[in-house]
């Protein structure tokens, strides 16, 4: 990692850490590894929606809808025979 943050030139990383966590990392590893990040780049906030966490609302839901429409057409499918009735 350091290898990379030291021999590279101008470089964007982004990560959804606050500035205030980059400046008190848990321990000896993450001191070192922000230090290299912050010597080398200007944190820049962008501050707004998560569009992520919306997205993933909506994914989750279709995985749901997915798993149930299965789940009762296996059920059909074993009540009228067609599907054999394994346990899962």
């Amino acid at each position: 990692m350091f290898f990379v943050i030291d021999s590279r030139g101008p470089m964007i990383i982004t990560f959804s850490l606050k500035l205030v966590e980059l400046k008190s990392p848990p321990d000896l590893a993450h001191t070192r590894i922000y230090g290299r990040i912050l010597e080398r780049c200007v944190p820049i906030l962008f501050a707004g929606k998560n569009f992520r966490a919306e997205s993933a609302g909506a994914t989750r839901q279709v995985a749901k809808d997915i798993v149930n429409r299965k789940h009762t057409l296996r059920n059909t499918l074993q009540m009228r025979k067609i599907w054999p009735n394994i346990k899962s």
